[in-house]
């Protein structure tokens, strides 16, 4: 092969390679768990009075075998976790599959992180985000309690 030969076949096999990449290269990238959620509004009735009480109800984008669920408190920027979890569980040896949950609820397979510890009450107005693991695989959703969506929890 001549020199202009070579030259022409190494560079069609570069512009190959980086067209492979762009066009595959999510392929190599790990999946996450996409995460939405709805309000759900329960009514918690006490001795004396009845009180809605927020619990958010988180929807996966297929069903996962979680390994891990915990709900952390974000500072006001929203961008860092401040104190420990106000929601942990752990797997307990094997889940089932889930695509819907809500906050505080009890999910088949796993069990708090401490024990017996329960969810706290969730705040308006503050930042949260749930944070998923099923194995390798991981997702994270950021969400606020609103005064529109619980207005018997506005001032609290």
């Amino acid at each position: 092969m001549t020199r202009k030969k070579v030259i022409l076949t190494t560079a069609f096999f570069i512009v190959a390679a980086i067209l492979y990449v762009i066009v595959y290269g999510d392929r190599f990238r790990r999946a996450s768990i996409q995460i939405s959620h709805t309000h759900e509004r329960t009514i918690r009735r006490a001795a004396a009075n009845a009180r809605v009480t927020p619990h958010p109800e988180f929807v996966l984008d297929q069903p996962y075998r979680l390994t891990a669920v915990k709900v952390v408190v974000l500072d006001p920027s929203g961008v860092k976790a401040v104190g420990s979890p106000v929601w942990h569980l752990v797997t307990q040896s094997n889940s089932n599959p889930v695509t819907v949950f809500r906050y505080g609820a009890n999910i088949n397979g796993m069990r708090p992180a401490e024990t017996n510890t329960r969810a706290l009450p969730l705040t308006n107005n503050l930042h949260y985000r749930l944070l998923v693991e099923a194995g390798k695989t991981k997702g994270s959703h950021d969400f606020t309690l609103t005064d529109e969506d619980y207005p018997e929890n506005a001032g609290e």
